[in-house]
């Protein structure tokens, strides 16, 4: 995130790579002292794209430096020259923000982008709001992103604000190497945003740390929503409710690689209430479905709470939850568990309520293949079927519909 210590690493491997080049060539032809050229830069290029320091080549700040907050429509690349205090509008397009290491501090909004924007890029810096406590109340939004398109976010920190980075109505969003720390309702919030993708981000300490709703499509790569376990009961005295590490509400959203850690509800998978249950049934409504692959959820109260039944899960492990690694709520259609693993949780490995009869598709059930449940208290809830039409109360009725029975399965 440091335009200058990047920069410095890069002439420093830059001058090794030079002596390894002209070392090279001077052992290949025996008689050639001077280095390619070529093969330094394409060198360098290797290990710039190795570090992430793609911006030390931009050299942002030759551009326009600003020194204070100001609005932006003129399409260019603007750098911060200093800390700055107060809003930074932008409403033009093809604009690029370097906040080159420096913060930007405000009673309000950090940096407001707005529906006239398009094709904007925010980059390496900080957004520090007023932060919150018993007395205090959090306010605003670190980065507020109202009807943009085509907007990138890079190597920010917020935190303090009561929404670290909040999208709504935004087309084509990216995410990458985002921090929200100490931001009171969420530290991401997305609303009605739809290609959006955010990878290699952290969302800590915060009431909700990403949260999707109204029709947004977006998918996480690589993400970590976490509350040190130390910190959650006095997390707990500055807001309402420690909800979620990541909650979807009337959204479609793929979870990939993520993890979430500390919270009440790890992953939380909401369900709209005015979408009719035979869109639901006949999988027509595609903007309320959630997917996940490889994720971890621990050292939660519950791992994974799902309300809706557009899910699946694979390959996704929940353990040392303090009451459940997974739990389904599902009223019509079914939640697919894949290849998933519940294990060290103090009540339930697996557990199913909220089943209902319906005319059309009867009782809820919920399929799971090659699932483990070992060490919790109570492995499988009654609640859940097996094929033969009987309680999943161990690793042997859950042979029924396909489960890898469990050796570490408390006798």
């Amino acid at each position: 995130m440091n335009y200058k210590k990047n920069m410095a690493v890069a002439l420093g491997l830059l001058f090794s790579c030079a002596v390894y080049a002209t070392d090279t060539a001077a052992k290949k032809d025996g008689s050639s002292t001077r280095a390619s050229g070529a093969v330094i830069q394409s060198a360098l290029c290797e290990i710039l794209r190795k570090i992430d320091a793609l911006s030390a080549c931009d050299n942002a700040c030759s551009a326009t430096v600003i020194t204070e907050s100001q609005i932006l429509s003129e399409s260019g690349t603007y750098c911060l020259g200093n800390d700055v205090n107060g809003t930074i509008f932008i409403v033009g397009s093809g604009i690029t923000l370097d906040l080159n290491g420096h913060t930007v501090f405000a009673g309000s909004d950090g940096i407001a982008v707005s529906d006239t924007a398009s094709s904007v890029r925010i980059k390496n810096g900080y957004l520090k709001g007023n932060g919150f406590g018993k007395d205090t109340v959090a306010v605003d939004r670190g980065i507020f992103v109202n009807g943009a398109r085509e907007v990138r976010i890079e190597d920010v920190m917020c935190e303090g604000w009561d929404l670290g980075i909040y999208c709504t109505n935004v087309s084509t969003l990216l995410l990458d190497h985002v921090m929200t720390n100490n931001n009171q309702t969420a530290g991401l919030f997305c609303e009605n945003s739809s290609s959006a993708l955010v990878r290699d981000s952290i969302f800590n300490r915060s009431a909700v740390g990403a949260l999707v709703t109204d029709g947004s499509v977006v998918e996480f790569v690589n993400c970590l929503a976490a509350i040190d376990s130390q910190e959650h009961d006095q997390l707990r005295n500055t807001v309402i409710t420690v909800g979620a590490g990541f909650l979807s509400d009337g959204a479609s959203v793929v979870y990939r690689d993520c993890k979430a850690s500390g919270t009440d509800i790890g992953f939380s998978f909401m369900q709209v209430s005015d979408i009719p249950s035979d869109s639901l049934r006949k999988g027509s409504v595609s903007n309320n479905r959630a997917d996940f692959f490889n994720c971890v959820a621990e050292d939660n109260v519950t791992g994974f709470e799902l309300h809706g039944d557009l899910a699946t899960l694979t390959n996704c492990i929940a353990q040392g939850n303090s009451k459940a690694g997974f739990a389904s709520y599902p009223d019509q259609g079914s939640v697919i568990f894949r290849n998933c693993v519940s294990k060290d949780n103090s009540v339930f490995g697996f557990t199913e309520g909220g089943m209902i009869t319906t005319d059309i598709s009867g009782p809820a059930l919920n399929m799971y293949l090659n699932c483990v449940a070992c060490n919790n208290l109570i492995n499988y809830s009654d609640n859940i079927i097996a094929a033969n039409n009987a309680p999943v109360r161990s690793a042997a009725d859950a042979s029924g519909f396909d489960n890898v029975d469990c050796s570490a399965e408390p006798v």
